[in-house]
């Protein structure tokens, strides 16, 4: 299991994505940047360990115009409070025999998923397709 990747997703017009992940040597790390012509917004979340209630987080968007970025008020964050709003969600959407995303969503996020773990089994980019 890779322990700390990076990674970039590149879109048109110059837009891109950065993804941290770190698991090992600094207690547990998640970045991620989106920069684009309308703005860019940056997301983190640091615990002591992967699964806790007390972790640091944060969320800040800069708008296209904005002098500065303005903090994103999170009552809480973490795959604790994520699993436990994910059961609440798909518990409604069994009663109303829906899905929690479209197929076109969850396509597109497996296709990120399975694109990184091929560019570092090969060491190299990959095109998502």
């Amino acid at each position: 299991m890779t322990e700390a990747i990076t990674a970039t997703l590149r879109f048109p017009g110059a837009r891109y994505a950065v993804v941290t992940l770190t698991l090992t040597g600094f207690e547990y790390h998640l970045g991620c940047e989106v920069v684009g012509a309308d703005g860019a917004l940056r997301a983190w979340w640091s615990g002591g360990m992967d699964r806790t209630r007390e972790a640091s987080f944060g969320l800040t968007v800069r708008r296209r115009g904005a002098s500065a970025p303005a903090a994103v008020p999170l009552e809480a964050s973490g795959e604790l409070f994520e699993l436990e709003e994910q059961l609440r969600l798909i518990v409604g959407a069994f009663r109303e025999r829906r899905a929690l995303v479209s197929a076109e969503q969850a396509r597109k996020a497996v296709a990120v998923c399975l694109a990184v773990e091929e560019a570092l089994r090969h060491g190299r980019e990959m095109a998502i397709t």
